[in-house]
């Protein structure tokens, strides 16, 4: 298990220094980050939602997920409208 689990790290950290990198010589900053943020609140916010300790509050996961990709959506609002 803790070999996956460091392998798994290294490859998170090696994906991360890439995008850090394309984004640095990207034309507009936060072209790279930004989407793969998105993905990452989505998937937080799955997880989270998941972890609702009745169904009640399991059935309203779809609106915590889009409720948290789009106040990071917001936070990207000037990638799209400098």
């Amino acid at each position: 298990m803790l070999i996956w689990r460091l392998t798994l790290g290294a490859v998170i950290i090696a994906a991360l220094t890439g995008l850090c990198w394309l984004d640095w010589h990207a034309s507009r900053p936060g072209v790279w980050l930004f989407p793969s943020a998105c993905i990452v609140a989505m998937l937080a916010a799955a997880e989270a939602a998941e972890l609702a300790p009745t169904p009640r509050s399991r059935a309203g996961m779809s609106r915590i997920v889009v409720g948290t990709v789009l106040l990071v959506g917001l936070s990207g609002a000037p990638l799209i409208w400098p």
